[in-house]
């Protein structure tokens, strides 16, 4: 009868200290804390440019940081206003035989009262940070980090007037055991963004309202 009191005793203690680490270990893994600057190559893109002159409206949306509190994963700060900022305007140099630049703090496109913005060119296009997600291998239960981004394109004619509104959605993701967590978060950022990037540059052009444009504009 002793000696299985003592076996009873022993798995008891030894379920109590497996919890007891359980518990050490979950409280740990919610303190961290991580932040991650997106930055990355930006390509150039070997298309033909479109002979417009745009005006990029730059709004605070672009400069989005992005704080999550995950159950398993603790604290994260993810920053994409730097990477945002030179994707887009390489992205438009790309895209158009020139291109000007504003920034602003309001919703919509720059307004007909401000010619001096727009006098030198055909159009305005706004790009809109509107939705941003990541999943940690520990959430999805899959072997790699991912990432998705949603923009909103909005094109205006020099009169302030909305010509039309388009959204595009992109993806990323980076192997779990290629890099540090930080890192692989940041390289499936960069590539969600490259990728909505490179559908802009295709489907952009192609949507019904940007080609009026382009013959109202000729």
């Amino acid at each position: 009868m002793t000696m299985d009191r003592h076996i009873i005793n022993t798995r008891s203690l030894s379920s109590r200290l497996r919890l007891v680490g359980l518990i050490a270990l979950l409280g740990f893994l919610a303190s961290c804390s991580t932040s991650v600057q997106v930055d990355g190559e930006v390509p150039k893109l070997l298309i033909p440019a479109i002979d417009r002159s745009v005006l990029f409206v730059k709004p605070p949306s672009l400069d989005y940081t992005h704080n999550e509190t995950l159950p398993r994963g603790g604290d994260w700060s993810i920053a994409l206003g730097p990477m945002n900022d030179v994707f887009f305007r390489e992205l438009l140099d790309s895209m158009f035989v020139s291109v000007a630049q504003t920034r602003v703090e309001t919703d919509g496109l720059v307004g007909a009262g401000k010619q001096g913005l727009l006098a030198d060119v055909d159009g305005q296009i706004r790009i809109d940070l509107v939705e941003y997600g990541f999943l940690t291998p520990q959430i999805s239960g899959l072997n790699f980090f991912s990432a998705s981004t949603k923009f909103r394109i909005e094109l205006g004619g020099t009169d302030g007037q909305t010509l039309g509104v388009w959204q595009v959605v992109g993806y990323g993701k980076a192997e779990a055991g290629t890099f540090q967590a930080a890192d692989a978060v940041n390289s499936a950022t960069v590539l969600a963004i490259r990728d909505a990037g490179a559908r802009i540059a295709i489907e952009l052009p192609r949507q019904s309202f940007f080609q009026a444009w382009l013959e109202a504009t000729r």
